[in-house]
């Protein structure tokens, strides 16, 4: 799974979502993220397990962990040029890719791409597609968790005008599944 460079809560939330969620169904799962993520996001969980490309050992395990993938995740971003020189790296890949992404004018690097404006963030993107999947019976309070924050970030805490009902339907469901608003 990779994200933006610089992330934000809705980029570690919803990798790390997917991240959990995949592991539990068995995957050997590695988030690698362009550069570190800023300190006010270091409580998450998984934040340890972050791996970063943007300095000389990381570089080079993060190229041998992409080299070896079977799929790329790219999530929260709608552009390679958003990874800056992780881009390179994910664009020489064979691995299959799948952007899941809700920004606009997104670009055709993927082999599958789930974008969608209408969307406040992609942790609810990845929500529902597990949903969609009929597997939130998976979604345990740590992948509950990191959802929760990359939605409600990414919407204001639900006072943006991209707060739509189903927003509202996901983070009830993230919080019935174990999420703490506070």
């Amino acid at each position: 799974i990779v994200s933006h460079r610089n992330p934000d809560g809705d980029a570690l939330g919803s990798s790390l979502g997917l991240k959990w969620f995949l592991e539990k169904k068995g995957h050997e799962v590695s988030f690698i993220s362009p550069n570190p993520y800023t300190q006010n996001l270091k409580w998450m969980q998984g934040t340890d397990s972050i791996m970063v490309y943007e300095n000389g050992l990381g570089k080079k395990i993060c190229e041998a962990k992409i080299k070896s993938a079977d799929i790329i995740f790219c999530l929260d971003f709608n552009a390679v040029s958003r990874l800056e020189t992780l881009g390179e790296a994910i664009t020489g890949s064979s691995a299959y890719k799948v952007m899941i992404d809700h920004h606009q004018q997104p670009e055709s690097f993927a082999d599958l791409t789930f974008s969608d404006v209408q969307y406040c963030a992609t942790a609810e993107m990845i929500y529902d597609i597990i949903a969609d999947m009929e597997e939130t019976d998976l979604v345990d309070a740590r992948v509950a968790e990191c959802l929760y924050i990359g939605l409600a970030t990414d919407n204001g805490f639900f006072q943006f005008n991209n707060t739509t009902p189903n927003a509202h339907y996901v983070a009830a469901a993230l919080i019935a599944k174990g999420a703490r608003p506070d």
